[in-house]
């Protein structure tokens, strides 16, 4: 009698472990893996291998990654995610759909790759030390921030030639484009002020002066708001994009770095601080509603050096792997001094207040 309530205990114990396996095979194969994490948020082989593996560099992809871990109270990853899609968010990488750009910081150059076979079949000279690329709603022009240079660079993506340089404020640091594709909005780190850029005409339309060291901006979705992070001064100022007018400051304690707005939901902006060293990275997340801070969240250690993995050698290797048999484009050695070819932060600092 006892060996048939085992064989029976047995049988059923299988049973279940096959119905359990064949539900998570269906979802981890054919479902979006991003929903595999709303039902098993600890599980991240499939969707890893699927998504991000294939491509590392999609912003969107980190924050629903970030949410999907929020919405089981997984704090720590919730962390992890929403950081690295604030350091993505500044963009490196576009893709027309016919090439991909690819900003070699290092070398001054704009790396064009075939987006079919991923071949490099362009480079082009930019100014000294490039931050982001800047890409049209429409993508056929790119404008590019040169920090040392203070210039933006706008790209023909068509025609794969730079079109211009543009004099802009004292070291260019980060940007965004209005929702319409009429505006450029640029951070000057060093001269403390925004240079509006009218893309019809690519000149220079206003400078926009703002709190001491402006580094991450963001533009709401009406177009309406502009949002910078001011480093020295701690604070997010509000932008009319009407009249140019600084109609709100939001105070923080940390020293905010790159920001953006949540994808689903234009009342909430991320900031991330600015840590030199990757250490003691903190997320605050603002309620615009109100123009507050709503709470923040600590950034794990894995996360901390994610930025400075995010290089055009990288990206190229990535390339590589995701496709056998294409061979790394080869990066040039740089013409320029070994001063401005330091990799992080922390060594250029000693420079933003002295270069001229």
């Amino acid at each position: 009698m006892l060996d048939r309530y085992i064989l029976r205990y047995r049988y059923c114990r299988i049973v279940v472990l096959a119905v359990i396996y064949i539900f998570a095979y269906h979802n981890l194969a054919y479902s979006n893996p991003l929903d595999d994490l709303l039902i098993f948020p600890g599980i991240e082989s499939r969707q890893m291998s699927t998504q991000i593996k294939s491509n590392p560099y999609n912003p969107e992809l980190y924050y629903k990654l970030g949410q999907a871990y929020a919405n089981r109270g997984w704090d720590k990853k919730t962390a992890q995610y929403i950081s690295k899609w604030l350091q993505l968010s500044k963009s490196g990488i576009v893709n027309d759909g016919t090439n991909t750009f690819v900003l070699d910081e290092k070398n001054d150059k704009l790396l064009v790759l075939n987006s079919r076979n991923n071949k490099l079949i362009k480079k082009i000279d930019l100014g000294w030390l490039p931050k982001c690329l800047i890409p049209t709603p429409d993508k056929k022009h790119l404008y590019v921030p040169n920090a040392l240079s203070n210039t933006v660079s706008t790209i023909n993506t068509e025609s794969l030639l730079l079109e211009k340089n543009i004099k802009v404020g004292k070291l260019p640091w980060n940007g965004k484009i209005s929702p319409d594709g009429d505006q450029v909005y640029v951070t000057n780190l060093k001269s403390d002020d925004i240079s509006v850029i009218n893309t019809k005409t690519n000149s220079v339309i206003e400078n926009i002066d703002v709190g001491n060291g402006p580094w991450g901006v963001a533009v709401s979705p009406n177009g309406k708001r502009l949002y910078v992070s001011n480093q020295e001064s701690r604070n997010i100022q509000v932008v009319d994009t009407g009249n140019y007018n600084i109609i709100d400051v939001i105070a923080l304690e940390i020293v905010p770095g790159e920001i953006a707005l949540a994808p689903d939901d234009e009342k909430k902006l991320y900031a991330l601080n600015s840590s030199i060293t990757g250490e003691n990275l903190e997320i605050y997340v603002l309620d615009l509603s109100e123009n507050k801070v709503a709470n923040s969240m600590k950034v794990p250690g894995e996360a901390d050096q994610f930025l400075s993995k995010i290089n055009a050698e990288s990206i190229i290797k990535q390339i590589r792997e995701s496709k056998k048999n294409i061979p790394i484009p080869e990066i040039v050695d740089s013409k320029y001094d070994t001063k401005f070819q330091k990799s992080s932060l922390n060594e250029y600092k000693p420079m933003f207040r002295t270069f001229k």
